[in-house]
């Protein structure tokens, strides 16, 4: 099963996105930048936050703490030993484990429309006591932030699927697109919300509605093996 999903995103807030590195700007936290100096976000940043939104949902929809692993603990990480052979959950299924390569690829997101200009703010913060919950002395920073400006980002979702479980798989997927609402840094700040449009093809034929609400009736009813090698 041939899997393409298209994505656009639209920021409400700005939103970060760290390097890891000071890169040429004059701030402690700067965002990532492609060759050109325009803001993008990496598809890794969408993939780590996308598996945690998936995550919660599998364990609401079926009502079980342990419909999935329980990452980042190793003994509690795909793959897990069940009567002598390896399981791996469907999240993991979806997006890898330490074990198993993803069964997806995760494109970086682009600007749809090209800009010559990144529009980017500076923005002061205080590092916080979480414990005490004061301010932590000799910690302010500064990080810098992406100005959405209406601008759409674009990117996409795609690899195989196998055919029997394919369907409760990519509707899980879309269901975790759907729920969520922030991407990037300083989440707690108010910062990265956004608006994610999706629109799934398989096997090159267009999902509709039914489809994926199918594809979680599915899941939730039991027709789709949890664990499997």
């Amino acid at each position: 099963m041939l899997v393409d999903i298209d994505l656009r995103i639209t920021f409400l807030t700005p939103f970060t996105v760290g390097t890891g590195a000071m890169g040429e700007t004059q701030t402690n936290k700067p965002t990532i930048k492609d060759a050109l100096q325009r803001p993008i976000i990496p598809g890794s940043a969408l993939k780590g936050r996308l598996r945690h939104t998936c995550e919660r949902l599998a364990r609401s929809l079926l009502n079980d703490d342990d419909a999935v692993c329980h990452a980042p603990n190793p003994a509690t990480t795909c793959p897990l030993e069940t009567q002598g052979q390896d399981q791996y959950c469907l999240v993991c299924r979806l997006f890898g484990s330490p074990r198993r390569p993803s069964s997806l690829r995760f494109t970086d997101l682009h600007w749809l429309e090209p800009v010559t200009a990144a529009p980017t703010l500076i923005r002061s913060g205080v590092s916080i006591n979480r414990r005490r919950r004061v301010a932590e002395p000799q910690r302010l920073y500064d990080l810098e932030v992406v100005d959405p400006l209406d601008v759409v980002y674009r990117g996409h979702i795609t690899g195989h699927l196998n055919e029997d479980e394919g369907q409760a798989l990519i509707a899980l997927l879309l269901g975790g697109l759907h729920s969520l609402t922030t991407l990037g840094g300083g989440r707690g700040s108010g910062l990265g919300r956004c608006a994610i449009q999706s629109q799934a093809r398989i096997d090159r034929r267009l999902v509709d509605e039914a489809w994926r609400r199918d594809g979680l009736l599915r899941l939730q009813n039991g027709g789709v093996n949890l664990w499997r090698s």
